[in-house]
């Protein structure tokens, strides 16, 4: 089953239509900072939020308070979704929110509850904004680790398949643990087969 994998858009949605176009993919998923929520897509696309995404889109999204256009789907926060006979769980970020909430990389302690609630189930694709496991590279700050512990944690819980990650915007593929992680790229897609 092909799939496309897209990283942070901020809102530019010229190269996913392209891709779409061109794969004719099952499904697509999207890593947070989106903000075309007015696009309609050539096959079905979840996304979930970044730390760029608006917040009053979201909660209103998040609370079923909104319709988005044709085959433009969001993904809730903390929750198991079956797409085309995949599991895919999905742990956004929400960095406006007060910090007694939030770890620093922006997640919801509930949210993290929420997918710890999945442990043992049989997880194919984990989607995040931010990055588990080690990962080095350059930032607005200096070249560093810019792994979020919380997102590993979690994921050494759940053993997904994939891990599908985004906001630092430099692209990178690793296998470790049994698990293929895809780490997105600013305005970067690629497809996968599941």
């Amino acid at each position: 089953m092909k799939v496309v994998l897209v990283g942070d858009m901020h809102g530019r949605s010229d190269f996913v239509h392209k891709i779409l176009q061109f794969e004719r993919p099952e499904f697509a998923l999207q890593v947070g900072d989106y903000m075309a929520y007015n696009e309609s897509w050539e096959a079905p696309l979840g996304w979930i939020s970044g730390n760029w995404d608006k917040r009053d889109v979201v909660d209103a999204l998040e609370q079923d308070q909104l319709v988005l256009p044709g085959n433009n789907f969001y993904l809730k926060a903390g929750e198991l979704y079956t797409i085309a006979g995949k599991d895919i769980l999905t742990l956004p970020t929400f960095c406006d929110y007060k910090r007694e909430h939030r770890s620093p990389a922006g997640i919801l302690s509930e949210h993290i509850d929420k997918c710890s609630s999945h442990i043992g189930k049989n997880i194919d694709i984990f989607i995040s904004h931010g990055c588990g496991y080690p990962f080095i590279a350059k930032t607005a700050f200096g070249t560093k680790n810019v792994e979020e512990k919380e997102v590993t944690n979690i994921i050494k819980l759940l053993k997904p398949k994939y891990v599908v990650s985004g906001h630092i915007h430099h692209p990178s593929y690793m296998e470790q643990d049994g698990i293929k992680f895809y780490r997105m790229g600013y305005q970067q897609s690629c497809v996968i087969n599941i």
